[in-house]
């Protein structure tokens, strides 16, 4: 298809002049093509914005998070206590 050389008026001009179920079509297929290059994610963003127990939800899930890095921190200050602990480890 060769690229023409229209201005952003030039093609609303020419989009006035189709009938009805033509700008329709255009209509279409530029909205489609803008939900293509959305993130897939998006549809997701506001999914949970009135629901009541996702605070808590998200409370469980910081408080686990703050459990499991304290948990990792431990360990390794176990090993940087006893380096020697990391060659009495089996590896598979």
């Amino acid at each position: 298809m060769p690229l023409l050389k229209l201005t952003v008026e030039q093609v609303i001009d020419l989009v006035k002049q189709l009938p009805p179920r033509d700008k329709k079509a255009v209509l279409d297929a530029l909205q489609n093509e803008n939900t293509e290059t959305e993130h897939p994610w998006m549809k997701f963003a506001e999914k949970y914005k009135d629901d009541p127990q996702f605070d808590k939800m998200m409370a469980y899930i910081e408080a686990d998070r703050r459990e499991l890095d304290a948990e990792i921190e431990q360990y390794y200050q176990t090993l940087e206590e006893n380096p020697y602990l990391i060659s009495s480890l089996h590896i598979r």
